[in-house]
């Protein structure tokens, strides 16, 4: 007798992730903000769901890759969190921050590792680190403070998730640092950036265990890498030609990209993808869909998963 052996395979689509390169905008009408995805071959922009109402926006956002969830600060008070659903651009939670004391909130981080939202905050003069509870809005500040009232400091900061390490920049005298904070304890060191640049983004790529950034160079941009313990900052490749660029930037770790938001000598906004093994860069025209006044920052998302295998059988 003849058997026949069947195989049944169920391909399910999971919850749907934000496509890669996730941009936060805001409408010119009626007002409001908005999640989108930028398609960095091409520049076009699509928009993913519906406008939150407009509100004072800080520019600080953060990004839960495993979650798919999108974090940013309302400026209103002391400060609001809201928490949007990148797979449909809808609000999840909204709370006030508490437990501030006299600190302000400069930037924020997520670690994935820990499942942990990290703040860096200015406190009397200081810079300090602590956590962030996306669904409470409680913010639990660290005891150590870094460094003293006499650093200036900007809200560039990069998460070492690995390495338990919070980097960012100050300027304690003339020369620009480079701090690095356990977060753990928030205790810190810091060195001379040597050369010191015009650092205007930079993020810290885990699989490669390094710092990249980018510079200004003369009147262009540079990619290049930093030591976090001797301060040395090394170029990559050659300059980028830009005529004005943003802070606005995002790394995508797996794929050894960084882009960046800037507008060529001849041209018009554009986003940047520099390859950060040899600092070669391309640019495209953004492309704003009608009724987008603005591109206030950018995440990048590793969960891209177009399906999950479910189940298997066999007969």
């Amino acid at each position: 007798m003849r058997q026949v052996l069947g195989i049944a395979i169920l391909l399910v689509a999971p919850t749907l992730h934000a496509q890669n390169l996730v941009g936060f905008f805001s409408l010119s009408a009626p007002g409001g903000l908005q999640l989108g995805t930028i398609d960095p071959s091409n520049g076009n922009i699509s928009m993913i769901g519906s406008a939150q109402p407009a509100a004072p926006f800080s520019a600080k956002t953060a990004i839960d890759t495993t979650g798919n969830r999108f974090f940013f600060i309302e400026a209103t008070g002391s400060g609001v969190i809201r928490t949007l659903d990148m797979s449909d651009g809808l609000q999840l939670n909204s709370h006030a921050l508490t437990g501030l004391g006299t600190a302000s909130l400069f930037s924020m981080r997520y670690d994935e590792g820990e499942s942990t939202l990290f703040g860096f905050f200015s406190d009397a003069g200081a810079r300090r680190i602590g956590t962030i509870n996306p669904t409470t809005g409680a913010v639990t500040l660290l005891p150590l403070l870094s460094a003293g009232a006499s650093i200036s400091s900007t809200a560039l900061i990069a998460l070492n998730e690995g390495g338990n390490r919070l980097y960012f920049e100050g300027t304690p005298i003339a020369v620009s640092n480079i701090y690095s904070i356990d977060t753990g304890t928030g205790a810190d060191t810091s060195v001379e950036l040597s050369p010191d640049p015009n650092v205007s983004a930079w993020a810290y790529d885990g699989g490669e265990s390094t710092l990249f950034a980018i510079y200004s160079s003369g009147t262009d941009r540079q990619l290049g890498s930093i030591n976090p313990a001797s301060g040395v900052v090394t170029d990559i490749g050659s300059s980028i030609a830009v005529g004005s660029s943003t802070g606005i930037a995002a790394l995508d770790e797996n794929g050894d990209r960084y882009f960046f938001i800037g507008t060529p000598p001849m041209g018009s906004l554009s986003v940047y993808t520099v390859n950060t093994n040899t600092g070669a860069a391309t640019s495209q025209t953004l492309t704003f869909p009608v009724g987008i006044s603005n591109l206030h920052n950018l995440e990048y998302d590793l969960n891209a998963v177009p399906v999950e295998l479910m189940s298997l059988s066999v007969e």
